[in-house]
């Protein structure tokens, strides 16, 4: 049966029990000519002073109808299936790294009968929870398990958008899949869809399991530190786990590190692993009231409850530079995001219900080759400096340094806050941000926070609030692969995801790793 691609809108006040009749007036046909009609995707229109749900619609008529000229059929794109190949495989291949792009990798491999190793450099999800709460009450920090290291990855500790611009059929199949291990289905036709930190630790562990039970092997707190090859292919991987060295035949493996194992770019940038330099991006974290952010996306239908807290995303160009919103959380939380000793930066959080008070977003301004000495890990570098002048000028402990929007503009150092509390779960200090933060980045921050201000009515408020410094946007260098997915100096390892500087967020991290899983399963036999 043909089915066709409408779109409408749905009034807030209206169910979707409303969606045949108004689909059928769409088409300009009667109701009873419809047979079914299906929600593909559903966002909010808040534009031109009213809110109301937009809806793509897939719609199937009853035979004998006939289409008219404007009548377009749905062209829904499908992932084609990877037929395995036949070269035999002397060892079973290893995930480096269990975000959400080695999850999906290991996962593909485990249900195609290929039996992954599993190495995770940070804890399990009950061990990493314990870590990180007691982190942001106050306590030590972990180098090795924390917000940004162990199951999950740093999207974990996130809002957990599932936000992709890429046209990959693959991303489909990802959604699927977490909704298969316990994710919401409303992520399916959302088109700004999240799950929440609190709904997506679950969703990890099941996808844990499933690995497990197809006959993968899962490791955590091992680390990689070498890698072992012979003539350009590569024959294992080195280690640490729980203090001891290990090493491991392999060659297979999928690098999904994430962006901030910087050892590990130095590692292969050692090896002579090729590497480049990858713009990124980076600045402050702001706040504003949730409430204030309702009010000037949604107007009078801010607080209704078929809404939920509004969110925005904002770009600028300042001087020829991108500035631009980045990760934005809705009802979410401030938290701080460390992966090394003395050094402090920050990323926000929030819960599927994003209910709390504020609103926070990162600001961040470009950061192109040409701003940062130190060839290709000067980006790396550049951030670190970032990080460790953060946490100086927090007075050390992780203590995050904050400033108002009206004191940031202003050059000086406030001497309090207004009405925006600070959501960050450890200790804040009033400082200078413009001392802490490069020149082009204070300018930037400046004239985009005055941009915004023009495009959402009260955004550059006084009472704004600053907390510094953001600076893990994304990586900050691009391992180079082949077309096959391979890197270019060693056959047999697969850069892959946010780490080797190809995605963007958990879906396409997600869709970056399966798309690495296929390439070893169209050259190799399944080991099962």
């Amino acid at each position: 049966m043909e089915r066709y691609a409408v779109q409408v809108k749905l009034p807030l006040e209206k169910d979707e029990s409303a969606l045949l009749p108004l689909a059928a007036k769409a088409m300009g046909i009667g109701p009873n000519a419809i047979e079914t009609v299906e929600v593909l995707k559903k966002s909010i229109d808040a534009r031109k002073g009213g809110v109301c749900f937009q809806l793509s619609l897939a719609v199937s008529v009853k035979r004998g109808q006939k289409p008219k000229a404007d009548w377009q059929p749905v062209r829904g794109k499908k992932a084609e299936p990877v037929t395995p190949g036949t070269e035999k495989m002397a060892h079973a291949p290893v995930v480096i790294g269990a975000g959400p792009c080695g999850l999906f990798a290991a996962l593909y491999l485990a249900r195609q009968g290929y039996a992954p190793i599993v190495w995770e450099r940070g804890g399990d999800m009950q061990a990493r929870q314990r870590s990180v709460q007691a982190f942001f009450d106050g306590g030590m920090f972990d180098p090795q398990n924390n917000v940004l290291f162990g199951d999950g990855g740093a999207g974990t500790f996130s809002d957990g958008k599932l936000t992709s611009r890429g046209k990959d059929p693959l991303g489909r199949e990802v959604l699927q899949t977490l909704v298969q291990h316990g994710a919401p289905e409303e992520i399916l036709i959302w088109k700004k869809a999240h799950i929440g930190t609190d709904r997506l630790r679950p969703v990890i562990e099941s996808i844990k399991k499933e690995v497990l039970q197809k006959g993968g092997q899962w490791h955590n707190n091992a680390q990689l530190t070498g890698l072992l090859y012979k003539n350009g292919k590569l024959t294992g991987v080195k280690g640490q786990k729980d203090g001891q060295t290990i090493t491991l035949p392999a060659q297979c493996v999928v690098l999904a590190i994430g962006h901030s194992a910087r050892d590990t770019y130095e590692m292969l940038y050692q090896q002579g692993i090729e590497m480049v330099f990858k713009p990124f991006a980076v600045g402050v974290r702001m706040e504003h009231l949730q409430a204030e952010i309702d009010a000037a996306q949604y107007g009078a239908f801010a607080g209704h409850p078929k809404l939920g807290a509004a969110d925005y995303a904002l770009t600028a160009q300042v001087d020829g530079r991108g500035v631009y919103t980045f990760c934005m959380c809705p009802g979410g939380q401030v938290i701080p995001s460390v992966s090394e000793e003395g050094k402090l930066c920050v990323n926000g959080m929030s819960l599927h219900a994003r209910n709390g008070l504020n609103a926070n977003s990162a600001m961040v301004v470009q950061v192109q080759q040409g701003d940062v000495p130190g060839g290709v890990l000067g980006g790396m570098a550049f951030q670190r400096q970032m990080e460790q002048a953060a946490y100086r000028a927090g007075g050390g402990g992780y203590t995050a340094p904050v400033q108002t929007w009206k004191g940031f503009l202003q050059g000086a150092k406030d001497t309090r806050l207004g009405k925006i509390r600070p959501s960050y779960p450890r200790e804040i200090r009033n400082v200078n941000l413009a001392e802490i933060l490069p020149p082009f980045v204070t300018k930037g921050l400046r004239g985009g926070m005055q941009a915004f201000g023009r495009k959402i009515r009260g955004f550059d408020g006084p009472d704004v609030l600053f907390t510094g410094v953001e600076t893990r946007t994304s990586a900050p260098v691009r391992i180079v692969r082949t077309q096959t997915g391979e890197s270019t100096t060693l056959q047999g390892l697969y850069p892959a995801g946010e780490g080797a500087g190809y995605a963007g967020g958990i879906v396409s991290a997600a869709v970056d790793g399966l798309r690495a899983a296929q390439h070893i399963v169209a050259q190799y036999a399944p080991i099962l």
